[in-house]
């Protein structure tokens, strides 16, 4: 392999590539040295288009999924500036709570855009958990947009200061919320995001996660933020994110999809390029356990579903398993935004590389 050869004639190559093939064919040889495709190749840049998926230029990289008929209806109830839509999407999610949770994000990503209707629904109802729920957690993304995704020791002072400042402000609304509509696990949920960046202590958030999984013991959401917590790039350690994704895949009832856990727990771990690192014992396990759950459970194209099936595609990738993964491929195919294909720099690249190697490899 080019990444074994030694490095002047590595150079050579790339620099032959440059003049010769174009810089686009450079970059993708790139890849092959250091694992990853280059920020700035450019997304559209595809040779030879796989026949029968979607094109690198028709992604999608703002959803993971195709927008579902609520969040149509609630993308068009905030253009026209009616709350009473959105309020009653909203209030008909009460019990179910992991679709509570998908719309009031829906809800949240439409008041980032133009919170004018939210304005007016939280004037003629101050005092709706619904209309504090929405502005809480749409303060909650707002400090996030502010942050950006970059590690902490890359942001500005700007950034950091702004983020302070929403998420501070996010911590006092959600408790609001949570007063308003005690019975709801969906401010804690929410909580739990903010829990990670006011960088609250352990046992703070061993409180907080009481709270949430006493209304709401295997909730699919609040599980994913609270593994980001405990996570060594925030406030844990691979350990500790382990146990935890162990321990609540372990413990869930089938249908909550709780056991791709333990594979997002792995890809923090290891990172981008790691290959023998996910040909493990317990990794194959994980795998195993939740694709007998998608057999069983799978029948609903819920964005729970879609999300097991992106990190699905990804791990059967990397375990060689090659036609399963295009089975899983062919289900998500058009929308990549999430993980793992959001961790790359170049999101929209390294999903063509996964999605093309597993097709061309499945024989």
């Amino acid at each position: 392999m080019l990444r074994h050869l030694p490095q002047y004639i590595q150079i050579r190559y790339l620099a032959y590539l440059t003049i010769f093939k174009g810089p686009e064919a450079s970059d993708a040889a790139t890849r092959l040295l250091t694992g990853t495709y280059p920020a700035e190749l450019k997304a559209d840049y595809e040779p030879h288009p796989l026949t029968g998926f979607t094109a690198l230029r028709d992604l999608d990289t703002q959803r993971f999924m195709p927008p579902s008929d609520t969040e149509l209806e609630i993308d068009k109830a905030a253009s026209a500036g009616d709350w009473r839509t959105a309020a009653a999407l909203l209030d008909q999610t009460w019990r179910r709570w992991d679709e509570r949770s998908h719309v009031t994000y829906l809800l949240s990503k439409a008041a980032v855009k133009n919170d004018s209707w939210l304005k007016e629904w939280e004037e003629s109802e101050p005092d709706n958990p619904g209309a504090l729920l929405v502005r809480a957690n749409r303060t909650v993304r707002y400090a996030w947009e502010v942050r950006g995704a970059l590690r902490a020791r890359h942001l500005t002072d700007k950034q950091i200061h702004g983020f302070r400042h929403y998420i501070e402000l996010a911590e006092g609304l959600m408790e609001q919320a949570i007063a308003a509509a005690p019975e709801d696990p969906t401010p804690y949920r929410y909580m739990l995001r903010i829990a990670r960046g006011r960088g609250w202590s352990h046992s703070a958030m061993e409180n907080l996660w009481e709270e949430f999984t006493s209304r709401h013991p295997h909730g699919f959401d609040g599980h994913l933020s609270a593994l980001q917590y405990w996570c060594a790039k925030w406030r844990g350690s691979h350990d500790k994110a382990r146990s935890f994704a162990v321990a609540a895949a372990e413990n869930a009832p089938k249908g909550t999809f709780l056991s791709v856990l333990p594979l997002i727990a792995a890809f923090e771990q290891h990172g981008l390029t790691a290959h023998r690192q996910y040909r493990t014992r317990q990794v194959k396990s994980a795998v195993d356990s939740c694709l007998e759950e998608l057999s069983s459970f799978g029948e609903v194209d819920s964005h729970i579903v879609r999300q097991v099936r992106h990190v699905l595609a990804y791990f059967l990738n990397r375990l060689g398993r090659h036609g399963e993964a295009v089975e899983q491929f062919r289900a998500i195919d058009g929308h990549i935004f999430t993980l793992p294909w959001s961790y790359y720099p170049n999101t929209v690249q390294e999903y063509g590389w996964f999605r093309r190697d597993s097709v061309r490899r499945q024989r």
